[in-house]
């Protein structure tokens, strides 16, 4: 019981953090709520709590507690794969930094310590893991009414005793189990080491490659020497494909105002600028296209995507972008299904196994979907942290609106480090998130070339990670 409520203490919508139940109190049979203490298992910190079934309300109980104990199997065994390290994807704001020792986290901001902190269950997903708890609580006060006091302890004694002699018998097994686990695991981290150092190699040649497209542009003479020169330029920068756009549109605005007055100027514009944009567009699209398949994998990923039917209008628009994903990929036992959602907020994000889109835009949804990657394989997870742990060593924590003069809410932070974008260092604090692989994937689609050229250790890491079959 102790686990279920500490689970529940643990979601996203309350503490949103991992805990231990200190103690608990189910009240009578009809009771609606439960009461206790609980410790935050990362902070010196111990709270007292109730949970009734429509909220968490939470409040510091005392400064300091040592225990340290949890049992992750019977956790796991409640949760039936809802964990803190599920639940914990998705968009949600992070916790405030509270400095002083008289405030603490409420969410997304700090309150006094004489303070209740309350958070309501207001989702589908949150009011659930509320009303199992709650019928699990039911259960337990029901056999607890079934227990006759008199015989409880010498019943749970006899029990003890059996399960130390199990484990006795038990030992030798699993710590010969435990040691083959462990062989395992460490062949498992050499073979990979080794695949790495041939993908990064590939990596080296595949930048290669790029540099020679760009190469290949400066020497076309079957294009004029200003589209040439446009499309360098557009090139240099990470998302040629828009700002060649918006020259274009720049261009046929400039011509139609020229044609309201005169048919002579406006085809001496369209016999210059707005020829040498349309060359130059059709030139970044040739040298895109052949770029993007040098970084495709050999073997595609099958992933199995799933459209919201309440929501998603037109899912032919986003078959684009998926299939690039899965072209860029090579990941094993995907098996999840990617699902797909829109979304009005105006701004695209990944929650909880799906992507909810703002647009149908190809990059987006590779961005996107790289989250749902990073959310979906250890591996590749393990090794985006290591990367982003080893870029950003000793580095500060600064907010992104101060480090990018863009708006940005003051919870969102980052370690600037040398990412081409600020956005890539953004800091989530102990959660399993980051923006490296979602935008690294999303730069790897957009403009290999200005990746390979400007940021040539995160190109091979990219490269790198999204290889993880044999």
């Amino acid at each position: 019981m102790k686990l279920a409520i500490a689970q529940t203490l643990s979601l996203p919508f309350a503490y949103n953090s991992p805990v231990m139940v200190l103690d608990f109190d189910l009240g009578d049979k009809d009771s609606n709520k439960i009461t206790g203490r609980f410790k935050d298992l990362s902070r010196p910190r111990v709270f007292s709590f109730e949970i009734t079934k429509k909220s968490v309300v939470y409040k510091p109980f005392v400064a300091r507690t040592d225990s340290t104990e949890l049992d992750a199997k019977s956790w796991e065994d409640f949760s039936k794969g809802y964990s803190y390290r599920v639940d914990s994807q998705g968009l949600r704001k992070e916790k405030a930094q509270c400095v002083k020792p008289t405030s603490y986290n409420c969410g997304s901001i700090c309150i006094n310590i004489k303070k209740n902190c309350k958070a309501n269950a207001d989702d589908d997903f949150s009011e659930e893991r509320i009303d199992k708890l709650f019928k699990l609580r039911r259960y337990y006060t029901d056999k607890l009414l079934e227990i006759n006091p008199s015989t409880q302890r010498e019943e749970e004694t006899l029990l003890e005793e059996k399960v130390r002699e199990v484990s006795r018998l038990l030992k030798p097994y699993n710590d010969r189990q435990k040691e083959l686990e462990k062989q395992k695991q460490e062949q498992i981290k050499e073979q990979r080491s080794r695949q790495i150092e041939v993908l990064k190699s590939e990596a080296q040649s595949k930048r290669t490659q790029l540099m020679a497209l760009s190469n290949e542009l400066d020497s076309n003479q079957k294009i004029s020497s200003d589209a040439r020169i446009k499309a360098s330029v557009h090139l240099e920068f990470d998302d040629p494909e828009s700002g060649i756009k918006r020259d274009l549109k720049f261009a046929e605005s400039v011509a139609l105002k020229l044609n309201k007055n005169g048919q002579k100027e406006a085809d001496i514009f369209s016999q210059n600028e707005l020829k040498i944009a349309i060359e130059a567009k059709k030139e970044i699209d040739n040298i895109l296209d052949k770029a993007r398949e040098l970084i495709k994998v050999e073997k595609p990923v099958d992933i199995g995507v799933a459209f919201d039917s309440k929501n998603v209008r037109k899912p032919d628009e986003y078959k684009k972008g998926l299939e690039m994903f899965s072209e860029m990929i090579s990941v094993p036992n995907l098996k999840e299904t990617l699902e797909v959602k829109e979304t009005d907020s105006g701004r695209s994000y990944y929650k909880q196994g799906a992507i909810h889109m703002a647009n149908p835009d190809p990059a987006t949804i590779i961005h996107e979907s790289g989250h749902w990657l990073e959310a979906r394989n250890i591996q590749v997870r393990r090794e985006v942290k290591e990367f982003y742990n080893k870029r950003t060593e000793g580095e500060p924590i600064v907010k992104l609106s101060e480090s990018t003069g863009d708006l940005y809410e003051d919870y969102e932070v980052t370690k600037v480090d040398k990412w081409l974008h600020h956005y890539i260092g953004k800091f989530y604090g102990n959660q399993p998130s980051s923006e490296v692989l979602s935008m690294g994937l999303e730069m790897m689609y957009k403009n290999p070339i200005y990746l390979a050229k400007n940021d040539p250790e995160m190109f091979d890491f990219i490269y790198s990670v999204v290889r993880q079959g044999n």
